[in-house]
């Protein structure tokens, strides 16, 4: 690998939104969190979070990195509880 390989593969390593172990096989309605509307919800998906379970297992290290490239919405993921919301998704969603 080149130095210039090494590099392209480093930078784009770090600019993953959001850990992903594995990938849901279903998309969740991420607009239930409050604050996340249909814009929101695009870029959320194309940042590769489409699940209760991802958001709900966010450190503020992810918190942080992903409310960066949220553009105009930065700091709406703190400020609207989006991770304790989605956490209380997926347990309403196991006792059902």
């Amino acid at each position: 690998m080149t130095d210039r390989e090494a590099a392209t593969s480093t930078a784009a390593a770090t600019t993953t939104a959001a850990p992903t172990t594995t990938v849901p096989p279903e998309k969740y309605n991420l607009e239930q969190i409050r604050g996340i509307g249909p814009v929101l919800h695009r870029k959320l998906n194309g940042l590769g979070v489409v699940s209760f379970r991802q958001i709900a297992s966010w450190t503020e290290d992810d918190v942080d990195r992903v409310s960066s490239q949220l553009g105009a919405f930065r700091g709406r993921i703190s400020r609207d509880r989006w991770v304790e919301k989605a956490a209380e998704l997926l347990r309403a969603q196991s006792s059902s």
